[in-house]
């Protein structure tokens, strides 16, 4: 936070919040603790981790799919953030920020490029805003009219089939032998979008991502959105649904999101940008 505020003294608080998310969410902390290899150092008891690495280090490496794309085991990050408190306790503050900094160089090299060619105040706030959590800008887009939701595929094929979803590189249906886990944007109970992924973190957060590259393309489609909830809302028609409901805001790893991730297998999927 000390070296956004510092760097970027011309943006707003809320800006800076941002930018503060970027570095520490949990996809940047997994991101670090892999590409520094503090993965192989993990002293645990729990099966199922070398695969969740491997398919954690694979998404990283061959989709493309960007930080958001990715949905590291929470003890990843929790190892960065442990190190860092550590260096905090042991060489008190300025200590403690000198080794963040070194640690999280990546991360503010790649912000530091993304908003160092910009001089207008504006576009510097406008790149600020584009390296916020897909989840934050749907929340935020439209007044928080949007709903993001969560389902096991096979459910969803059960009960919402008539709706597509995306998969891999193009629009299918959901299958009820399936085992993945689907992200679905709503808005006052109208599907917007729903992706297929290998867990739900992902999902949503990828759900969130193509309902923007969407709304970029058909920006009147938001103001519809918007006058369709007012209007169901003065009616009291607004209809709930039977998935699981998430405040679309930066949460990194929710509770559902681990629930789901024991129900859900880490099946490794090629996803498009």
């Amino acid at each position: 936070r000390e070296w956004v505020y510092k760097r970027y003294p011309q943006l707003e608080v809320s800006e800076c919040c941002v930018v503060e998310a970027t570095l520490v969410c949990n996809e940047t902390l997994g991101y670090l603790s892999v590409t520094k290899g503090l993965h192989r150092f993990i002293n645990h008891r729990d099966a199922s981790l070398p695969g969740r690495l491997e398919d954690f280090e694979r998404s990283m490496s061959t989709l493309g799919r960007g930080l958001w794309g990715t949905d590291p085991p929470k003890v990843l990050p929790d190892i960065v953030e442990a190190l860092l408190g550590a260096a905090h306790v042991d060489g008190e503050y300025e200590s403690g920020q000198k080794a963040a900094l070194f640690v999280l160089k990546p991360i503010t090299d790649t912000i530091s490029e993304q908003l160092g060619s910009c001089t207008d105040k504006d576009d510097i706030r406008q790149k600020a805003r584009e390296l916020m959590h897909p989840k934050q800008v749907v929340h935020e887009m439209a007044g928080g009219i949007f709903q993001l939701r969560s389902w096991r595929e096979e459910i969803y094929a059960l009960k919402k089939n008539q709706f597509p979803i995306w998969k891999g590189r193009g629009w299918a249906k959901a299958s009820e032998n399936g085992n993945g886990a689907i992200g679905m944007v709503q808005c006052c109970g109208v599907n917007v979008v729903a992706v297929l992924e290998p867990t739900s973190h992902v999902a949503k957060n990828r759900a969130c991502a193509l309902s923007l590259a969407i709304f970029d393309k058909c920006p009147d489609l938001i103001e519809r959105l918007r006058d369709l909830s007012l209007s169901l809302r003065a009616k009291n028609l607004i209809s709930d649904d039977d998935g699981e409901e998430d405040q679309a805001s930066v949460v990194s790893n929710d509770e559902d999101d681990k629930d789901e991730e024991q129900k859900t297998p880490n099946l490794d999927s090629d996803l498009a940008s």
